[in-house]
């Protein structure tokens, strides 16, 4: 009987300087899951913004509808560039089925560019958490597009303090 081998996926992004050990713990992040009804767990928002002060970059995961993590991206301080998502079908109006979840590393709002990659790629959902200098998760921001309106293209919403992600 041959045993099944587990592919490890790759980190996308800037993994250039990252020290080994940061970078595999960082690679965990694709065995955890999210519940569908939930933006994230405290745990693994804590995981992350650990992380990402530790390696002084923003870290993203995107994950599907059933929470599965689908990519693991390590950004720059102020910036996380977002991997080709053409695998996940995007019909006229409908969204990708993805939504991507990043750490703030000076516990800021979604940016400019948050909510144009929202727009843009037709995510589900998009969420900022922000890293405390001790590096517990601080707020969380969260984004959705509405249906098409003259008013506004997106809802926020933004979640005071650390573990009331549910």
């Amino acid at each position: 009987m041959q045993k099944k081998e587990k592919v490890i996926r790759p980190l996308f992004g800037n993994t250039n300087g990252l020290k080994a050990g940061i970078e595999r713990r960082i690679e965990h992040v694709y065995r955890r899951r999210i519940p569908p009804e939930v933006v994230i767990t405290p745990e693994l928002a804590r995981y992350l913004t650990e992380l990402s002060l530790e390696a002084g970059r923003q870290i993203g995961i995107l994950a599907d509808r059933k929470g599965v993590i689908q990519f693991v991206i390590i950004g720059y301080e102020k910036e996380l560039l977002i991997p080709d998502l053409s695998d996940f079908r995007l019909g006229r109006r409908r969204l990708r089925g993805v939504r991507l979840i990043h750490t703030h590393l000076k516990d800021e709002p979604l940016s400019q560019d948050d909510l144009t990659d929202l727009a843009m790629l037709r995510l589900d959902m998009i969420a900022a958490i922000g890293v405390l200098e001790n590096g517990l998760p601080g707020n969380i921001y969260t984004a959705h597009l509405l249906p098409p309106n003259p008013r506004q293209l997106a809802m926020m919403s933004e979640i005071k303090g650390s573990g009331q992600y549910l």
